[in-house]
């Protein structure tokens, strides 16, 4: 594309004004120039433009975006105040304005921002009292014994859903400041139940429970067989405190007995010498913190191409296709995304405890897969 100067432009325009031709101005333009001439559009923009701003020969420069008036960045304010709950779509079908303009307005002109909600239990007065009165005897327990959490052992169950969970993303309120609000939200029938328990020093378990309902007998044959045999030697020496919540398997009278037994007036819980406060799953690490990493963790980890499956206290990780080459990559790249998860959490995969095992009718050889460069 040609380029034209500044003093070009200017001559093109007076030659136009004089002789109110274009193609006579290209013919001047060849004759004094030695070059192509812009063509007719071109010379008519140059003129239209100077008579426009009565000095420039070029594009007048675009004012941008319109502004959004005063009117409508209060209208929508006056949407959000009413419905802070509400989203942009929603408000745009009520404005009858854009919903980008409703995004930017409340991003940029209100400088408000969208907080995502948490989903917790429903408390009520008496809740309420209870807990803080729990709260306060583990203060003083603190005050009296330093050491006194360092005995402290915290378990709990978790349950994970294949469906029915509320999508966070999209509960969000807007608003100049975090407003504190929660969604209330009722347990809902288990999936997969996982048992864990949490000390100072280390993590017991998991355990995975068969039974797709955990009840009293197979919670405490969980703890006779798994978890009190890894603490032995510290149950014999009186050094733990061990925690459980209300869960119904736990107020079971054999499950209270076997604790009265192995911690006498050590163990907190319902019934328990140390009563602990029902619907208070905040209180402890593994509500507020490891069940939701396992459960990010599960979620970034899941391909379509794989299966994760439990028995017992193993983890499987199964692949099917009828190339065992395709088998091997699915398996490989599921891998790789746990080892680099592991990575930024600083968590070791033991690749010496992993094994490949392969199940096939065909007399065919299935790639490795490895775990930290190592074969498995």
């Amino acid at each position: 594309m040609a380029t034209f100067t500044g003093a070009e432009r200017v001559r093109c325009v007076f030659w136009f004004e004089e002789t109110k031709s274009a193609t006579q101005v290209q013919r001047k333009f060849r004759t004094q120039y030695r070059k192509e001439p812009p063509s007719r559009p071109t010379i008519y923009s140059w003129h239209k433009n100077f008579i426009q701003t009565g000095f420039s020969v070029r594009h007048a420069k675009s004012p941008g975006r319109p502004r959004v008036s005063d009117a409508t960045v209060e209208q929508i304010r006056e949407s959000f105040v009413r419905s802070p709950r509400k989203s942009t779509p929603r408000a745009s079908r009520e404005t009858g304005i854009p919903n980008v303009t409703v995004w930017r307005v409340l991003r940029k002109r209100l400088h408000l921002k969208s907080y995502k909600l948490s989903i917790v239990q429903h408390l009520t007065v008496a809740d309420k009292v209870v807990r803080k009165e729990f709260c306060m005897k583990m203060f003083h327990r603190m005050q009296d014994d330093e050491k006194f959490l360092d005995s402290v052992i915290l378990s709990d169950e978790s349950t994970f859903h294949v469906s029915g969970n509320v999508n966070t993303h999209n509960c969000r309120i807007w608003g100049n400041e975090n407003p504190r609000v929660a969604l209330e939200h009722v347990r809902d029938s288990p999936n997969v139940n996982v048992f864990c328990t949490l000390s100072k020093e280390r993590v017991y378990g998991p355990f995975f429970f068969m039974e797709t309902t955990i009840t009293g007998i197979a919670y405490l044959d969980m703890l006779q067989e798994f978890l009190i045999p890894q603490l032995d030697e510290d149950v014999q020496e009186g050094r733990i405190h061990f925690q459980q919540d209300v869960a119904p398997p736990h107020y079971l009278g054999e499950v209270r007995e076997y604790f009265n037994t192995l911690f006498p007036g050590r163990w907190i819980g319902g019934g328990a010498p140390i009563a602990w406060p029902p619907r208070s799953p905040d209180l402890t690490p593994l509500d507020f913190f490891l069940w939701g990493f396992v459960n990010l963790y599960c979620r970034l980890a899941h391909k379509n191409n794989t299966t994760i499956a439990t028995f017992a206290d193993d983890i499987a990780l199964l692949a099917a296709n009828s190339d065992p080459v395709v088998t091997s990559q699915h398996l490989q790249h599921h891998l790789k995304l746990l080892q680099q998860w592991d990575r930024k959490w600083k968590i070791k995969i033991d690749q010496t405890k992993s094994v490949q095992v392969t199940f096939t009718t065909k007399r065919i050889t299935f790639p490795p897969v490895t775990i930290n460069n190592m074969r498995i």
